[in-house]
């Protein structure tokens, strides 16, 4: 899994939880950052509190 299945699962997941468009993508996005800074496919992905985190951060 890398930052761009990550990037559209996060996407997928935030829009059927009702999430606005734009919001979904800026979690997505950070998702995808988050998974491309790690090693290996599953231990690569964060979860949802790794994710608010960086995006807390003004980093993603």
């Amino acid at each position: 899994v890398g930052a761009g299945d990550t990037l559209g699962g996060a996407l997928t997941v935030t829009l059927l939880q009702g999430m606005t468009t734009n919001d979904a993508l800026h979690f997505a996005c950070a998702a995808g950052a988050l998974a491309a800074t790690r090693p290996g496919a599953q231990p690569s992905l964060g979860d949802r509190a790794e994710v608010e985190a960086l995006m807390a951060q003004g980093s993603a």
